[in-house]
């Protein structure tokens, strides 16, 4: 049997305590109580089930044969995660370990948490970055600076918001993909921890790395991941990033993909001017996903929102009734306008229509670079000859789908380049 422990303000008067597949599951409403829980170990205590019914732990042992003794073994010996929600100092002077949950906090609240706590080796931390590790915090705050150092370099050049993605992903795809050991533990070549400071990079930690260095500089991006259609057990992450860079005049949803367009290996020099899947718009990213045998794209935002799109077509043609709809409905408008503040753009009112703001989006997800506004963003972070500029712009997907006129334009003006 695994035991997992949680502890988040809650408004429950009770605590909760749930049985899943051998794990269980307490929930406990605050710090307190789970200090007063540890120090009596009250069997007859009253928890609450996932249908909100009572329950004791006693009862449990009881219907699963488990010795008590096992139980308390086992419940101190495991870390409890605390759910970060705005708690007091106490949390971080707890006697035992525990692990802290910072994700989705500000990376400014992250830095001073972990600088406030400093030398308490009770203290681990997890985040959006680290994929299920359990970081100590000496090592979080080490993540956290590196980070913030390389975000230094961009401030410092004063990079527009295009300048500043295919900066980050340059560096990104400098790394060798190189996957885990047999034995080594999966988070290594994931969480952001393991791969700043070691050999080991898989998609998950090229995605972790570039959401990371977006949330530093404040570009809103997004995970995205895929399903292998052959092998459920496979699938691949990218990114999503939302654009309003005012320099270029470019307002879209692209993807990056620094796995795929990473160096081969310590000798390759080939990937330097190779950009096949940086900004992709999000369709031509999903054909190519698609063609390649990928499926089920899932994000918190634009894939999301279609299957939010699709459920409301079926609810409608079912006749469902029309609370259910307009339940529908009202997530869908809450979703566009997520992406809409993402974008920095202008929000839609409850009298806009639904169906125009998916036609919007829909040209947002397809936005195309200018090839000319292509070569001004590589050239302004890495200078190169005329002739590597030519290469490196028709390797990407912007090139590839350019409009005729555009492209053959573009050729004339680069026709004399050798």
């Amino acid at each position: 049997m695994q035991i997992k422990i949680y502890i988040e303000n809650s408004d429950n008067n009770l605590d909760e305590l749930l049985y899943e597949e051998n794990t269980l599951i307490f929930y406990f409403k605050s710090l307190d109580s789970y200090k007063d829980f540890r120090r009596s170990f009250y069997l007859e205590k009253t928890f609450i089930d996932q249908f909100e019914n009572p329950i004791t732990i006693g009862e449990i042992l009881t219907s699963e044969n488990i010795p008590a003794s096992k139980l308390k073994k086992l419940f101190n010996r495991e870390k409890p995660i605390i759910i970060y929600k705005e708690y007091n100092q106490d949390i971080f002077k707890i006697k035992v370990p525990v692990i802290i949950d910072l994700s989705n906090e500000p990376l400014d609240k992250k830095i001073e948490i972990l600088t406030n706590n400093l030398g308490n080796e009770n203290l681990f931390f997890r985040d959006e970055y680290t994929d299920g590790e359990y970081v100590p915090l000496k090592d979080m705050l080490r993540m956290y600076q590196i980070i913030l150092n390389e975000a230094r370099a961009i401030k410092e050049n004063n990079y527009s918001e295009l300048e500043a993605l295919y900066f980050i992903y340059c560096n990104a795809k400098k790394r060798v993909y190189n996957s885990e050991n047999k034995n080594d533990k999966y988070f290594i070549s994931r969480s952001l921890n393991h791969v700043l400071n070691g050999e080991k990079i898989v998609c998950s930690g090229y995605a972790n790395y570039i959401k990371a260095m977006c949330d530093a500089i404040g570009i809103k991006s997004q995970s995205l991941t895929w399903k292998n259609r052959s092998d459920i057990n496979n699938g691949h992450e990218e990114n999503i990033v939302f654009v309003n860079d005012p320099k270029y005049k470019v307002l879209g949803m692209f993807t990056i993909d620094a796995t795929w367009d990473s160096k081969r290996n310590d000798t390759d020099t080939s990937y330097e001017k190779s950009i096949k899947h940086f900004l992709v718009p999000l369709v031509i990213d999903e054909q190519e996903k698609t063609v390649k045998g990928f499926k089920d794209p899932a994000d918190n935002s634009y894939f999301s929102l279609l299957s939010n799109l699709k459920r409301l077509e079926n609810l409608k043609e079912m006749n469902a009734p029309i609370k259910i709809i307009n339940n529908e409905e009202k997530l869908i408008r809450k979703k566009i306008n997520k992406i809409y503040e993402y974008l920095r753009f202008p929000l839609m009112s409850e009298s806009e229509d639904i169906t125009e703001e998916i036609m919007l989006l829909s040209m947002f997800s397809r936005k195309k670079i200018p090839l000319t506004t292509l070569e001004n963003i590589i050239y302004s972070v890495t200078p190169m000859s005329d002739n590597e500029l030519k290469n490196t712009v028709k390797s990407s997907y912007h090139y590839k789908f350019a409009e005729p006129e555009e492209k053959l334009t573009y050729d004339i003006l680069k026709r004399n380049i050798k």
